[in-house]
């Protein structure tokens, strides 16, 4: 079975793969390539479907929040809020608590959708910090403003990918695809 989280070296540079093949190739936005041996039980391991996941769903907006959360609960996935980045790196920080003191118990966070332009700590100051703090799981930034220049800054801050705005649940399971690829 494939771990849930893991390194992630070469992480959130936009790959697309292509699934169902012996080997896997992926272009980053800069166009390198980088190749994946898949071996037969690893490629059944990855048609065995999603995982289920404990999101953490960071958002200002309460109507996209409420879309953003429906849309992972029909998915499965269980989610907690924040609306704002201080707001995150707090319920990160607790996670990361909760997770040292009842291991056995607790169930972590394992991806947050930042947003990124919010009131009071932004996406990418709040991913740094939460980097800092030791969460070292998936983060996918989110935003409306697909520039280059915006998806640059967000990844130097730590996300591992961005994702455009409104997300729908096929792009959120391939990106998810490619973190468990990547992280074999």
């Amino acid at each position: 079975e494939l771990p849930l989280h893991g390194p992630r070296d070469d992480c959130g540079d936009g790959f697309k793969a292509q699934a169902g093949a012996a080997q896997k190739t992926a272009s980053t936005n800069n166009s390198t390539q980088k190749t994946l041996s898949i071996d037969n039980s690893t490629q059944k391991s990855l048609n065995q479907g999603p995982v289920k996941r404990r999101i953490l769903v960071v958002e200002d907006t309460a109507s996209s929040r409420k879309m953003l959360v429906r849309l992972l609960d029909r998915a499965g996935h269980t989610c907690v809020t924040a609306v704002n980045g201080k707001e995150a790196v707090d319920v990160i920080a607790a996670d990361l608590e909760e997770c040292k003191s009842n291991p056995k118990y607790h169930t972590p966070i394992d991806t947050i959708l930042m947003d990124y332009e919010m009131p009071i700590m932004n996406g990418p100051e709040a991913t740094s910090e939460i980097r800092k703090i030791g969460f070292q799981d998936t983060i996918f930034g989110v935003t409306g403003n697909v520039l280059s220049e915006d998806v640059e800054f967000f990844l130097s801050s730590g996300a591992d990918d961005v994702l455009g705005k409104p997300i729908s649940m096929a792009a959120l399971n391939q990106k998810w695809d490619l973190e468990r690829i990547w992280s074999l």
